[in-house]
């Protein structure tokens, strides 16, 4: 029996350490406010390389798993040496494995991630593989073994992902299955009018700042609003259905805004070297949160601060993420502010 079934991508991550890049500066630019640079034509060298294994539902399944919640995780693997580790990887996280599809022509999807030494900021280079042929139906029997009540944890879909999506939409109804949903940027490129059918399903949406730019733009009718501000955008995309939404703004904290309360905490201090998996840590800290504290927003928002903050300290998207044991002890630490 499980509480969570994790539903996405898993990947082999490269994680490539420079100091070479160079930030630049795109505010003109809403969708796109920084750029990572590096000489045309040069050889960019580096002395610390990593490999580990990623993607949205593998890492979100080890985050729940390490808090103590029974989860399991839906994705899709290659019949190749980076499938395996991926598995292996989730069985020694104690994450259920029987949905796992493995794809006997096309390959595990890999991410070379280039991260800035200077700024713990990265760019990742995506080739999604098998994840593009994940199979959404092998979803019917989490009703027959989850526990009653359970979630899903959605991440990004690749291949006919609106297929895909129609799919969990229905499922989720059917079963009375609850939803959680931090969507890929596949997704949020195809905008609210894509999305409206599975966010008036969703309880918990996931966003970074950028990404809820670029949804709250897709609405045409959403004009002279001040996107720059989480508190604006959590308004506007409540107003299509999800009953939580999230912002999260890496440095400048995150922002959490259901019917009643926006609420906001700041970023914990702690050195940033590598911002990979940040997301997807905050995002299932928050549903881990959630869970355990019988649906307190407010103590869901500190769980997901401090395993984020966590992750950021180290190198990969699951080194950093905490025990449920670490993430108690540091609760008492975190301020949450009242914005409404």
């Amino acid at each position: 029996m499980f509480n969570v079934l994790t539903i996405g991508g898993a990947t082999r991550d490269i994680i490539f350490v420079t100091d070479k890049g160079k930030i630049i500066s795109t505010p003109q630019n809403l969708t796109e406010q920084k750029l990572l640079a590096f000489e045309y034509g040069a050889k960019i060298k580096s002395d610390q390389v990593y490999f580990s294994s990623g993607g949205g539902a593998c890492n979100a399944a080890v985050s729940l798993s390490r808090l103590g919640i029974k989860t399991a995780a839906l994705l899709r693997i290659g019949n190749d040496q980076n499938g395996t580790e991926i598995k292996n990887n989730l069985l020694k996280e104690k994450v259920e494995t029987k949905f796992i599809q493995e794809d006997k022509k096309t390959g595990t999807s890999v991410s070379f991630i280039v991260v800035d030494k200077k700024s713990g900021d990265r760019v990742i280079f995506n080739w999604r593989g098998a994840n593009k042929k994940l199979n959404t139906p092998t979803i019917s029997p989490f009703a027959k073994g989850r526990k009653r009540g359970g979630w899903i944890y959605l991440t990004s879909l690749s291949g006919d992902w609106e297929k895909s999506l129609a799919k969990i939409n229905n499922f989720v109804k059917k079963n009375k299955i609850r939803l959680a949903f931090n969507p890929g940027s596949t997704q949020i490129k195809a905008g609210r009018k894509k999305l409206l059918e599975i966010l008036k399903s969703t309880e918990i949406l996931l966003l970074n700042r950028d990404e809820a730019i670029e949804l709250a733009l897709s609405d045409k009718k959403q004009k002279n609003k001040n996107f720059n501000d989480p508190a604006s955008l959590i308004k506007i995309i409540r107003e299509w259905g999800p009953k939580i939404v999230i912002v999260t703004q890496g440095l400048s904290g995150a922002w959490v805004g259901d019917k009643e309360n926006i609420y906001y905490a700041r970023a914990t201090s702690k050195k940033r070297i590598d911002t990979t998996g940040a997301g997807d840590a905050f995002g299932s800290g928050f549903l881990g949160g959630f869970i355990l504290s019988g649906e307190n927003i407010k103590e869901s928002l500190k769980y997901a601060i401090i395993n984020s903050g966590n992750v950021v300290g180290h190198y990969g998207a699951q080194d950093g993420l905490l025990t449920l044991a670490k993430i108690k002890s540091q609760l008492s630490k975190i301020r949450i502010e009242n914005k409404k």
